[in-house]
């Protein structure tokens, strides 16, 4: 019939099974085992590393294992189900080519999403690596391993990659590790040499462990202050209070007046607390003035100067307004001096 042409044929909803066969009577994969394959999907954005991504799914099937069943075949299994979008669309058709062979599946996962132009800029990267500014010497070398297992066998063996990074590393670090060898990093075998980069990067990962555990015990212990009582409190409050009056006792009261020249005749006199204003009134001061204080007062003795009063005195040559009034320098006023506030009543 027509209508069977738009039928799905069975081969195509079962999924290419693995050539891999278990010589096990019976055999599950653990639904746990499923769901941390499915926890760590491959969806093939550029970001993603397919290297990274199978040394993932290798280390979730190294933590089981049964008897009579190939590792391959859980391999092949558990690729599906880490793979998702794009990735997974992929599978479908690249699964049957490579016909069952894990090997072969996995050989075009890796070129399919990690191209060969891809090889040649890690392998670049490799090749012309240089240690970074304020980057220490087990940084740089944690740095170079990661970029080595990023990718391919980029064809550099072991001893062209120590030269290469004993070369790349700055000029304290050089001297570091010489030192570390006894000398010359370059004299020790490949093995030795690697070996003792590694420890030098294991001491520095304990090293900055035991500073994040120290640092804290380092601080000072904040000193409680101790909560006073009410009548603690009110007993401090006056002894600050005779504190200030003692001082002010010490000081000797010393009451003085200049006497203004120009005003003698009608009494302007200026004095440390009163100043006579244009009314006569004094200005009486209970606490020590301030810059405000201050310039009232002189502001006051001033406007003295500038008032005509008859039959005191003869009136000033001149413009005396305010607005063309002389400066004060002009004028012989007194210097303030210490007085004792706390006895003016």
């Amino acid at each position: 019939m027509l209508r069977e042409l738009s039928l799905p044929s069975p081969d195509v909803l079962v999924p290419q099974p693995s050539d891999e066969k278990a010589t096990a009577s019976s055999y599950v994969l653990n639904p746990i085992i499923i769901s941390m394959a499915e926890a760590n999907k491959f969806f093939g954005a550029k970001e993603e590393n397919p290297y990274t991504h199978l040394q993932d799914l290798e280390a979730l099937c190294q933590t089981f294992h049964h008897e009579g069943v190939p590792r391959d075949l859980y391999r092949w299994l558990l690729f599906l189900f880490s793979l998702g979008g794009k990735a997974k669309e992929w599978h479908n058709v690249a699964s049957r080519e490579a016909k069952g062979k894990w090997s072969e599946l996995v050989g075009n996962f890796c070129l399919h999403y990690f191209s060969l132009p891809k090889v040649q800029k890690l392998r670049r990267e490799v090749v012309t690596f240089l240690q970074e500014d304020e980057e220490s010497l087990a940084e740089a070398w944690t740095r170079f391993q990661t970029l080595l297992k990023q990718g391919p066998d980029l064809g550099i063996d072991e001893n062209m990659c120590a030269q290469t990074f004993h070369m790349a590393i700055n000029k304290e670090s050089r001297m570091h590790l010489d030192g570390s060898a006894g000398g010359s990093f370059l004299r020790l075998t490949t093995k030795v040499g690697i070996e003792l980069l590694g420890k030098i990067a294991e001491n520095e990962a304990l090293h900055k462990h035991w500073e994040e555990y120290l640092e804290p015990n380092r601080q000072c212990p904040k000193v409680m202050k101790k909560e006073q009582s009410p009548a603690e409190q009110i007993l401090m409050s006056e002894s600050r209070s005779m504190i200030t009056s003692r001082q002010f006792e010490e000081i000797e009261p010393v009451r003085l007046t200049s006497v203004c020249l120009t005003c003698a005749p009608i009494g302007a006199v200026s004095e440390p607390i009163g100043a006579a204003t244009t009314t006569g009134e004094p200005i009486t001061l209970t606490t020590p003035p301030s810059n405000k204080d201050y310039t009232k007062i002189e502001t006051a003795i001033l406007d003295n100067h500038l008032k005509e009063f008859e039959g005191n005195f003869a009136k000033p040559k001149g413009d005396r307004t305010l607005a063309n009034a002389k400066p004060l320098d002009e004028f012989e006023l007194m210097d303030w001096i210490p007085i004792d506030f706390a006895r003016i009543a």
